[in-house]
């Protein structure tokens, strides 16, 4: 309990931090948004390759990605229901803005100080979690809204999915967990750096 005290306060600290300088000029808008770039397409990875590593898969695996989808989708739906009353833009939001989890930026850092062996069960829930707000959301909300007709809508999500690192990088470990096989360690000691820095990275983000 205290371990987990300490790393919540720690991760406390660093948020602060990140006001603080944000406060005092020496951290920007723009600064923000370079660091989130950092996360998503170099750190994040990182932690999801090195977590990961050597999963075997299981039905419980299994169970997570679907839940990811599942409670997407039930809090897509649930936005359309709290908004039935408010115009299509208004509905829309509520929509949007009620689904959707930030696992990659706040979850997965937070755990990995204190408990690195949660972050399989985490990255299978974020897979789930990743394929819908990657543009399944938006997708189901321009249909059932708008009645927008989605032309291509399979190949659309598809490639915005292989734009997004880190599900690349959960479709990646996926199939290698599903053939049985694991990345060699050494192969992976050059990315430590790198995941030991997504925590610091993540927090700054949010800050």
């Amino acid at each position: 309990m205290l371990t987990i005290f300490l790393n919540a306060f720690s991760i406390l600290l660093i948020l602060l931090l990140a006001l603080l300088l944000k406060k005092l000029g020496l951290l920007a808008q723009k600064d923000g948004a370079l660091v989130s770039k950092l996360v998503v397409y170099l750190t994040l990875p990182a932690t999801i390759l090195i977590g990961v590593n050597h999963t075997k898969l299981s039905s419980t695996f299994l169970v997570l990605m679907c839940l990811g989808i599942c409670t997407n989708l039930f809090l897509v739906f649930l936005g359309k229901i709290l908004g039935r009353k408010q115009d299509p833009v208004a509905q829309g939001l509520y929509m949007f803005d009620l689904s959707g989890y930030n696992i990659g930026n706040f979850s997965i850092p937070f755990v990995s100080s204190f408990f690195p062996a949660a972050i399989p069960y985490l990255a299978m829930f974020d897979m789930g979690n990743s394929f819908m707000v990657t543009g399944t959301t938006q997708a189901i909300v321009e249909r059932s809204l708008w009645k927008k007709k989605q032309r291509g809508l399979g190949g659309t999500l598809f490639n915005t999915l292989l734009k997004n690192p880190p599900f690349v990088v959960y479709l990646l470990m996926f199939g290698l967990a599903i053939l049985g096989w694991s990345i060699p360690e050494q192969w992976l000691i050059p990315l430590r750096p790198l995941s030991n820095a997504n925590t610091l990275l993540s927090v700054f983000t949010i800050g």
